[in-house]
């Protein structure tokens, strides 16, 4: 998988082709020959082994757990082809801050204004509503103590 990325990277491989090589040969497909299957790739939002939601190619987005029970968006585009640094954008999405509505706001914005896939821009937005509510109910379960104060007479 890393040397098809390579030849990604260096412009040798179309979508099509990378996609050709990797689609039976792929180390990240969980499952057996009769049962569903599942992936395990970073950029893959519903986890299901199909070229439009695969991690491996050139516009990819995902969006995985970050600090403090936030998520972060991860968009991966063909313009850092020179320069690996710039391959892949990580923006922090705060949605216990900011509320997850505004979150799929601005994976709306983040999405269409590089011409990423629409169903991507669904995929992603649905799967930050996903973890969003599973913080949420983290953070409602954590009970509150109150401080005991002495009395001063």
């Amino acid at each position: 998988m890393l040397l098809v990325e390579f030849f990604q990277v260096l412009g040798l491989c179309t979508d099509d082709l990378t996609w050709a090589i990797v689609r039976r040969n792929n180390s990240a497909v969980v499952g057996r020959r009769s049962g569903p299957k599942f992936t395990r790739e970073a950029n893959n939002l519903v986890n299901q082994p199909r070229r439009k939601y695969t991690g491996c190619v050139s516009k990819a987005v995902g969006v995985s757990f970050g600090e403090k029970g936030n998520s972060v968006l991860t968009l991966k585009t063909k313009n850092g082809v020179n320069k690996p640094n710039r391959l892949v954008r990580k923006v922090q999405l705060r949605h216990v801050a900011r509320g997850a509505k505004a979150c799929n706001q601005t994976i709306a914005k983040l999405t269409e204004d590089q011409y990423y896939c629409a169903d991507l821009k669904r995929a992603a937005q649905a799967r930050l509503s996903a973890q969003a509510q599973g913080s949420i109910k983290k953070i409602a379960s954590v009970e509150y103590k109150p401080k005991t104060r002495s009395n001063k007479d």
